[in-house]
């Protein structure tokens, strides 16, 4: 099953060259490991452009390309695969088609488990209990507190889902970052879009905490500078952003967030999205 590319491709769209409105820079590491040490590192850029967004990202591991396009004739994502140049849309009749059939799937696994005995049928339950739906909103907690990243002073979050800590964050107030966040409204719009793709994929909203939080951006007062992901209160995954100054021009550059016409189409899902 694609779903778990699907779904890291979608957070993959946080990390912007010339031709748009902003134009941001990422770096996602080990926080754990020493720089230079050969630990992987992942390196992207995010083109932002009113409603539309490309983000590219490389490492050792290979490279992805992501475009989101909200607006117009409705959400929709692409997934695309430089290495064999074929590419995953989803939209809402994409999801319409997917949530039917895992629905037709839930179906027949409950029709089964209604035949089974009940001490088997008790099994499958406590199999499938840790699978169920996080439905609890992810916060953003302004601790009051001020951090240092790249030499810059910023306000850190904790990002709090449920009571449990997940990570923090931490923000450059708008003025002092030079952009402004109606040019990052797009952030919102892939996050209404990604609630969804998740919830018809079946699986947890709360889900593993991506590079950058969408859902959580409208909390924040200010441009993220750095995410970290948390695990027993250490840092496990940390990711920077660093806005690329002069690199946007409005207008320019539409090819950017087009589908490339050479690339072949894959399914959503095996055996097809119907």
């Amino acid at each position: 099953m694609r779903r778990e590319a699907i779904l890291t491709g979608i957070a993959l769209l946080v990390a912007a060259a010339a031709g748009a409105d902003v134009v941001i820079e990422t770096e996602t590491r080990d926080p754990r490991v020493p720089r230079g040490s050969g630990a992987p590192i992942e390196r992207g850029r995010i083109w932002i452009d009113g409603l539309r967004l490309r983000a590219e990202t490389g490492s050792s591991a290979g490279a992805g390309v992501v475009i989101f396009r909200g607006g117009g004739d409705g959400p929709r994502i692409w997934t695309l695969d430089p290495a064999d140049r074929s590419y995953v849309e989803i939209d809402r009749e994409t999801l319409g088609r997917v949530g039917e059939r895992l629905a037709r799937a839930r179906r027949e696994m409950e029709a089964r488990m209604a035949s089974l005995p009940p001490e088997q049928r008790a099994a499958v339950v406590r199999m499938m209990g840790d699978r169920a739906p996080v439905s609890a909103p992810l916060e953003a907690v302004d601790t009051g507190e001020s951090d240092r990243v790249d030499e810059r002073t910023c306000r850190r979050y904790r990002l709090v889902r449920g009571g449990e800590s997940q990570g923090d964050v931490c923000v450059l107030s708008w003025k002092e970052a030079g952009v402004r966040r109606t040019q990052l409204r797009v952030f919102r719009e892939l996050a209404r879009f990604q609630r969804d793709v998740i919830e018809s994929l079946g699986a947890a909203p709360g889900g593993q905490l991506g590079a950058l939080p969408f859902e959580v951006f409208d909390q924040l007062d200010g441009f993220p500078l750095r995410t970290r992901r948390l695990q027993d209160g250490t840092a496990i995954r940390e990711t920077t952003f660093r806005l690329v100054d002069g690199a946007g021009s409005k207008g320019a550059g539409d090819a950017r967030f087009a589908l490339p016409a050479d690339y072949r189409r894959r399914e959503l899902l095996p055996g097809g999205s119907r």
